[in-house]
């Protein structure tokens, strides 16, 4: 039978250090998400850890189709997905970082 494990220790991709201990990815996944926040995990979380720029979300999220919308409204639509995940987040260990230059990161919430 393939488990997946309860907790799992991740590591910084920059310099290989433990960052922390969270329960797999996959279960936040599993949560209950919204498709614009199940984008944003899945591109947050490919390396867990690793600041992803907010063009690169936008780029994930939004269609071709969507070329009329300003820009700041697509990183404020963003932000707000990323404040709404964060609830569902908390519980699994998880929450996602901010910088000031415009980028995200997926962190485990308990240090190792």
């Amino acid at each position: 039978m393939n488990m997946v494990p309860r907790i799992k220790t991740y590591c910084c991709p920059s310099c290989g250090h433990a960052i922390g201990e969270a329960s797999p990815v996959e279960r936040i996944l599993d949560a209950d998400l919204t498709r614009q926040q199940r984008v944003i995990i899945q591109s947050l979380s490919s390396p867990v850890g690793q600041w992803v720029r907010v063009g690169a979300l936008e780029k994930a999220i939004f269609t071709e189709n969507e070329t009329g919308r300003d820009l700041a409204t697509h990183r404020q639509s963003i932000a707000v997905q990323i404040s709404r995940a964060q609830h569902v987040l908390h519980p699994l260990g998880w929450y996602i970082a901010s910088d000031r230059r415009g980028c995200y990161r997926l962190i485990p919430l308990e240090s190792s």
